[in-house]
């Protein structure tokens, strides 16, 4: 009898006509993370008996397809099969066997505390191919690049991060980069980094070995881990740390301030990650721009890229001059299923059986004979459709048995009915469940930008969607209790894995091509034919924006235009120049809405319509036809850019006047997800946008943008620019603080954390009714919160005092005389923390210039 082995999978693709579903069970059990528990645990919840008003806070509910067994010889046949395979994954070698599968191994050379700090994140051994690949010649020793690939799960970034980590400790003064697509997968490898180097001291020369003078290195031994993408926080600069974790853009631009500092020898190693989107039409030359720049310098850089899917690994490997190694190593063995009108078939049986090879080969769908189980048609009017039939049901099952599911849908809206759908049907949750789940929802409320309402309505029962539409906040949350959970055949987080591909007879040649189809083979996305790229004298301003060469091009056209006449007696010139390019990933227009806020412009506002290119008689066109704009040539797609363009340059005006985001999403029927993504990314587009005019000698214009780069990060007005400078003091909250007198730094520095409490309060988008006790929680939460800013604010003010005094002493006679006249010199006062002796100070005293202390 097959059954399933725990949490969930299910993919749903095609606007819900087909999909893949896979399962798998965690060895970990619920997190000890009450927030992540809370989304993670779908049916362990103990304790008391359910609370009366639960069914009145979940709503209607729905009954899941009963899913039963065909009982057939083949059947048995293929769980004999997947039991030989599981056989063979469980036979690996124990390093009590193998002693090269630890890495506490002299052969690998890591001190003593970085071993310990992996065995503590659950790295206690390695596999095989694992020890193999590390022990080609050249690869540990950083002389030879290193290009590999193993599936999903099979352990490839252990590989990476062992390099990374013994360079970076290893070596004095050398880097290390690490390249990822995407923000969420740079966020999640700096946590996991910094904890991999807690404590874990680097190697300093001593002092007669290295000349500091002039020197811009760190003199500390710790070794500081950074993400660099979009929006970030972080002040780090490349000097700053010595690992750096980014986005394809900045990965790129940190290569190129190293080259033009004169500090790429820094550069020890660089690790590209997910290496087959090198031929991604949108980002991936910037991976293979740094790649080259790297292999031209020739410089003693140790260049590692992997893959899980990557056909043609020799060809890069003979490009980067590098190693190769292939694995198809999984340590977790995943079974795979078609779902195809409410019956499951073994695709491993069906690719056995001669007839059942040759169906798939040739689109023909599978007799229901050969199925090894079946899922009973549902007579309720959403489950009708068997792939909604067939994802609620197998997610259900596995959440009954006390595991959780992952959902990966098509689109957006898509993902938001098929988890609201799910949640319909899911078991009550009791007792601590309820609760943890509870504080869950309000934590997610406290937040500034409030809660997504589709959100809310379906986590108290255990079920939540992700996508680009919620916040950052959200996202993270959710990801990160994903990643606790683990995927499909991910080791340690499972004990086996199943995937379920669902379709409808209609759609099942498509499905059988997805099962057949093979890899595409990685090619150069700097073709000339590709790309079309071409040469232009903005070429430098370009890179050092960051840019793509189309969109440079076109901002190096929107400037040089800009220089000619730029609308300086208002705001809505600037926040379109701050605004990025490529805005098709923030929704549609809506024209109607467009229409009024065109209506709403002042004099200036319809000066920069007309300068720009916006026709009012087209937009009111637009929104009486209830259409989309044409983008199918390239000038059709050069004016819906400048129409998009200028559709979210008035959410950022509006941010930036500190209209909240859940606001602005209202008022322009976007996702608050979009509106913060978008305030995100413009914070680096506005940083590149004035490269951009550096580069090309633009300095009034340079100014005009520099000046209005600070309202953009605080996303507030002018008056507000110095509170929002303390952590977590940002738009709203500095707004409060100054209406109730706490008007700068020094003021919230010198207040009582508890008089602020609230004022924190005040600042909240909105208030629930929630319990008392749950209340107290949020209280208590605020006061931490209070607490934390205080603090900041009084580091802040003390390193501004510090400032002040040093630039006083920099300014006095005896500051600029030589020692040979009988004077010091004021030495360059470094990181916070290193303090500088100066002659005396303006008392006539000698005096240090440190922590809380002053001359």
């Amino acid at each position: 009898m097959v059954r399933l082995h725990g949490a969930t999978s299910v993919e749903l693709s095609r606007q819900q006509k087909h999909g893949v579903h896979g399962t798998k069970r965690t060895s970990e059990g619920t997190p000890s993370t009450e927030t992540l528990g809370a989304i993670n645990g779908i049916a362990n919840g103990v304790g008391d008996s359910r609370p009366r008003n639960v069914q009145s806070r979940l709503g209607k509910r729905i009954t899941a397809s009963k899913i039963c067994e065909c009982i057939k010889e083949q059947a048995k046949d293929s769980e004999k099969q997947d039991h030989r395979s599981n056989v063979g994954i469980s036979g690996i070698p124990s390093s009590s066997l193998n002693p090269l599968l630890r890495l506490s191994h002299p052969c690998y050379g890591l001190s003593h505390d970085l071993v310990r700090n992996l065995e503590s994140l659950g790295i206690q051994s390695i596999y095989p191919w694992q020890s193999s690949c590390l022990l080609g010649r050249g690869v540990l020793s950083g002389e030879k690049n290193l290009i590999y690939t193993a599936p999903t799960g099979g352990g490839k970034s252990l590989i990476a991060d062992v390099l990374v980590l013994k360079r970076v400790s290893e070596c004095p003064f050398k880097k290390a980069i690490l390249v990822l697509p995407y923000v969420a997968l740079v966020q999640e490898k700096v946590k996991w980094l910094r904890k991999a180097v807690d404590g874990i001291g680097r190697k300093v020369l001593k002092s007669s070995q290295v000349d500091f003078e002039g020197s811009n290195r760190r003199k500390d031994s710790s070794i500081r881990v950074e993400g660099f993408f979009g929006g970030s926080r972080s002040r780090a600069s490349w000097s700053d740390v010595d690992i750096a974790v980014c986005t394809f853009e900045k990965g790129n631009s940190l290569v190129n301030t190293a080259i033009e500092e004169g500090t790429i020898d820094d550069l020890g190693a660089v690790i590209l990650d997910e290496l087959h989107m090198i031929d991604d039409d949108h980002r991936g030359y910037l991976m293979e721009l740094l790649a080259t720049k790297l292999l031209l310098l020739e410089r003693q850089v140790q260049i590692i890229g992997m893959s899980a899917t990557l056909p043609n690994t020799q060809l890069l490997a003979r490009w980067l001059n590098a190693k190769y190694y292939e694995t198809r190593f999984k340590p977790i063995q995943v079974k795979e299923y078609l779902v195809l009108d409410n019956a499951i078939y073994s695709i491993a049986t069906l690719n056995e059986s001669p007839k059942g090879a040759s169906q798939v080969k040739t689109c023909q769908a599978p007799s229901p004979a050969s199925s090894c189980r079946r899922i009973m048609p549902s007579d309720h009017a959403a489950l009708r459709n068997p792939v909604r039939n067939a994802v609620l049901s197998l997610a259900v099952e596995t959440a009954s048995s006390g595991f959780s599911a992952l959902v990966f849908c098509s689109g957006r809206q898509v993902c938001q009915d098929v988890a609201d759908l799910i949640s319909t049907a899911m078991p009550d949750p009791h007792g601590q469940m309820l609760d943890r789940r509870q504080s869950a929802i309000n934590e997610l409320r406290n937040l500034s930008v409030a809660l997504d309402d589709a959100l809310a309505k379906i986590l108290l029962s255990g079920v939540a969607f992700y996508h680009a539409g919620l916040t950052v906040e959200e996202r993270e949350l959710i990801a990160e209790a994903r990643q606790m959970l683990g995927r499909a055949g991910r080791k340690g987080k499972d004990e086996a894995g199943e995937s379920y591909l669902c379709c409808q007879e209609t759609d099942f040649g498509e499905a059988a091509y997805l099962l057949g189809a093979e890899l595409p083979k990685v090619e150069s996305s700097m073709k000339r034919e590709k790309r079309g790229i071409k040469s232009a004298p903005s070429g430098q301003a370009i890179v050092a924006s960051s840019m793509t060469p189309e969109d440079g091009l076109f901002v190096y056209n929107e400037l040089r235009r800009a220089l000619q006449a730029f609308v300086m007696d208002g705001e809505m010139h600037v926040f379109y120049t701050f605004t990025p390019v490529n805005t098709w990933g923030f929704g549609d227009i809506k024209w109607p809405i467009l229409r009024g806020e065109i209506d709403r412009l002042d004099e200036s506002g319809l000066r920069v319509l007309d300068f720009v290119g916006i026709s009012p008689a087209f937009v009111n066109r637009m929104a009486n036809s209830g259409t989309q704009m044409l983008e199918n040539s390239p000038e059709q797609l050069r004016v819906s850019r400048i129409y998009r363009r200028f559709y979210a340059a008035l959410q950022l005006r509006d941010l930036c006047n500190e209209i909240p985001i859940h606001a602005v999403a209202g008022k322009y029927e976007i996702p608050r997800g979009f509106v913060q993504t978008l305030a995100q990314n413009c914070e680096g587009f506005a940083a590149g946008m004035i490269h951009f005019c550096e580069r090309l000698g633009w300095g009034m214009l340079k100014s005009i943008l520099g000046h209005m780069r600070d309202r953009l990060k605080a996303g507030a007005k002018a008056d507000l620019l110095e509170l929002a400078q303390i952590p977590f003091v940002k738009s709203r909250t500095a707004r409060v603080f100054w209406e109730n007198g706490l008007k700068s730094v020094r003021a919230v520095a010198e207040a009582d954390a508890k008089e602020i409490v609230p004022f924190l309060v005040l600042a909240q988008p909105k208030r629930y009714n929630v319990s008392e006790v749950e209340d107290e929680k949020y209280r208590q939460h605020l006061r931490l919160r209070a607490e934390t800013i205080v603090n900041a604010a009084s580091r802040l003010w003390v390193q501004r005092r510090v400032r002040d005094i040093f630039i006083i002493k920099a300014q006095l006679p005896w500051a600029r005389l030589s020692p040979a006249e009988g004077q010091g010199t004021v030495p360059v006062l470094g990181d916070w923390g290193y303090g500088g002796v100066f002659p005396g100070d303006l008392t006539g005293s000698d005096s240090w210039i440190s922590t809380g202390r002053f001359g």
